[in-house]
């Protein structure tokens, strides 16, 4: 069983100080393996393996060792019947740009594997011990962001220099657990014949700070004669990393330009941004398309609605503003287009949640590849996907609100309200708007409910018109708009 634990940031230093700039060696996203460079803290810079994939830029080299952060791994383990458990790489990798990514791989010798096991090699390995004495870090993986986005500016500049560590945005590890036997009851007696490619699914972690995770194993035997374990060998492996990889990208490429576009820009017209926009856009349509090929809608839905979830509420201004400056006319089709994607994946996958649950681990309810769906059961609107699927939708007007999101999307609306500089009693209809975000935000809809009565038509227009879905449901169920 293969655990790979990604620890993500991206580091906006460059856009948000003046003449900032990192070390020119090692030359990201291309370092030079062979001069032998060594960034500071980390390690020294080591070809790979196994190549990167097509279009991916510069991943046939890292920087391996991250010699700051030392890991205590028992050799074996015989509580949780992982067996013997092994770290076989610790990585750090940046493309040039503002993603990076610390990387930490282990594998554990667990048989029979089944998804409960892989759960617990997932926990096991999140809750190791991990230290950075020269930060002043002691805790285990799972924590370890706190200290990635210092650790990474302290590498990159010169000794004594400002780090600017406070640009640096790190985010919770995202785990993969890979293994070569199916994970899955097995098939239904008379269903389909499953195809080759690997069967993913989606679940979190419990703890304090849940992380993401994703299963990755081979389908499940159709025939009832079967007993013996399914394999592909060396062919599922690589599928495997196939989507592992993409997967990976697509999720961090669409989170860093929500956080990207969430930090207080100068200007979006600015041709650093733009040209971030284009590759990164670029590369989200790029692994989109690659991880079509193997029936996986939702996993792409869930990776794409991460900007909703980080931005929340604020896309329509953010696609005013963009519609209102001078951004060159193929990156601004690039990120409206994008933006509607988005949007929409963050309306499908918004009723799933499954995140809310840490005191277990959940499993999101459906499989995304070798697809095999069951009852789906939810208030509001919704739909079953997949061969066999069926729904019980049960519609009501009262159905509870997410309040996080409508305090974001009042928030949002507020800032558009003031901006409304035409209008005299703009910046008095955003305090009353703000008021409401307040009261959204701590649970009291009702109370938001009725400040936004006081508000004046335009305020009400401009939120139909601007509004997120969220909030123009919020406002339909609450004031009857």
């Amino acid at each position: 069983m293969l655990v790979n634990v990604y620890l993500p940031f991206s580091d906006f230093r460059p856009l948000m100080v003046e003449g900032f700039a990192r070390l020119s060696k090692p030359a990201w996203p291309f370092p030079d393996a062979a001069a032998g460079l060594h960034l500071r803290s980390i390690g020294g810079i080591r070809h790979r393996y196994k190549p990167g994939f097509e279009g991916w830029i510069g991943e046939d080299r890292l920087a391996f060792g991250i010699n700051a952060v030392a890991l205590r791994l028992p050799r074996f383990d015989s509580v949780d019947k992982l067996g013997r458990l092994r770290l076989v790489r610790k990585a750090c990798f940046f493309d040039g740009l503002t993603n990076g990514r610390f990387e930490f791989l282990f594998t554990a010798d667990a048989f029979p594997a089944t998804r409960e096991l892989a759960l617990t090699a997932a926990r096991r390995f999140l809750d190791v011990e991990a230290a950075a004495p020269r930060l002043g870090f002691s805790g285990t993986l799972r924590t370890l962001p706190a200290v990635v986005g210092p650790l990474w500016a302290d590498s990159t500049v010169k000794h004594g220099r400002d780090k600017h560590a406070e640009w640096i945005r790190s985010g919770r590890p995202i785990c993969i657990v890979e293994s070569d036997q199916c994970l899955q009851e097995r098939a239904d007696a008379g269903a389909p014949p499953p195809s080759d490619a690997p069967v993913i699914e989606l679940a979190m972690t419990r703890g304090k700070k849940p992380s993401e995770l994703l299963l990755i194993s081979p389908p499940p035997a159709t025939d009832p004669s079967d007993t013996a374990p399914v394999t592909r060998g060396s062919d599922f492996r690589a599928q495997a990393r196939y989507v592992r990889t993409y997967t990976l990208r697509l999720l961090q490429n669409v989170e860093s330009l929500s956080l990207m576009f969430s930090l207080p820009l100068a200007t979006i017209d600015d041709d650093r941004i733009q040209n971030i926009v284009n590759e990164y856009t670029r590369q989200i349509n790029r692994s989109r398309q690659r991880i079509e090929q193997f029936n996986s809608p939702r996993l792409i839905e869930y990776c794409y609605s991460a900007f909703g979830r980080l931005y929340p509420g604020l896309t329509n201004s953010l696609r005013i503003s963009i519609q209102n400056s001078s951004i060159r006319p193929n990156v601004a089709r690039k990120l409206l287009n994008f933006l509607e994607l988005s949007e929409n994946a963050f309306g499908a996958v918004s009723s799933i949640n499954f995140g809310d649950d840490i005191h277990g681990d959940k499993v999101m309810g459906d499989k995304v590849m070798g697809d095999k769906y069951g009852k789906i059961d939810i208030s509001g609107q919704g739909v079953a996907v997949g061969r066999g699927a069926n729904a019980t939708v049960s519609q009501s007007t009262n159905a509870p609100v997410n309040v996080e999101t409508v305090a974001s999307s009042l928030s949002g609306l507020a800032e558009l309200v003031r901006k409304q500089s035409g209008r005299e009693d703009a910046d008095v209809e955003a305090s009353l708007v703000e008021a409401a975000a307040k009261k959204a935000e701590a649970g009291d809809e009702k109370g938001a409910a009725a400040i936004l009565k006081k508000s004046a038509s335009w305020v009400l227009d401009l939120a139909k018109i601007t509004g997120s879905a969220v909030l123009t449901a919020f406002l339909k169920s609450s004031l009857g708009l």
